[in-house]
C-alpha cells in the first residue's frame, strides 16, 4: 500500500468509525456546499497542523478502535466513541487547527492527489 493510500486510509478509518473529527464539520454544512477544496486554498502552516493532527488522530483512531473490539457493552463503547471523538478534537485544536478546517484538508486530501502527495512529503 502506498503511503498515499495509507493516509487517506487512517482519514477514512477515523471518520466511518464516526471517531474522526471528519463528521463534525460535514453534518452543519448544506449538501451543495460540500465542495472540497484545492491545495491552493490552504496555506502551508494550515497543512504542516494537519500533518501534526492526522498523526495523533490516527493513533487515537487505532486506539480506542482496539479498545472497542474488546468492549462487548453497547453502551461502554458509545462513552468510549465519545471519549476518542473528544480526544481527536482536543488533538486537533492542539495542533493550531480547528475540526472544521481539519474536515476540510482532510477532504480535499481525498479528493486531489496533488494535495494528498503535498501532505505526504511534509510527513
Amino acid at each position: 500500500m502506498t503511503s498515499n493510500n495509507r493516509m487517506i486510509r487512517n482519514m477514512a478509518l477515523a471518520t466511518a468509525l464516526g471517531l474522526g473529527v471528519s463528521g463534525i464539520a460535514v453534518a452543519q454544512q448544506e449538501p451543495a456546499q460540500q465542495q472540497a477544496p484545492q491545495a491552493k486554498d490552504f496555506e502551508k502552516a494550515e497543512l504542516e497542523s494537519f500533518v501534526e493532527a492526522q498523526s495523533e488522530v490516527s493513533t487515537i483512531s487505532q486506539d480506542y478502535q482496539k479498545k472497542m473490539q474488546n468492549a462487548d457493552d453497547p453502551e461502554a463503547q458509545a462513552s468510549m466513541r465519545q471519549e476518542a471523538n473528544q480526544e481527536m478534537v482536543q488533538a486537533v485544536n492542539d495542533a493550531g487547527l480547528d475540526p472544521s478546517t481539519y474536515n476540510a484538508i482532510a477532504q480535499a486530501a481525498q479528493s486531489d492527489p496533488q494535495l494528498a502527495q503535498k501532505i505526504e512529503g511534509m510527513r
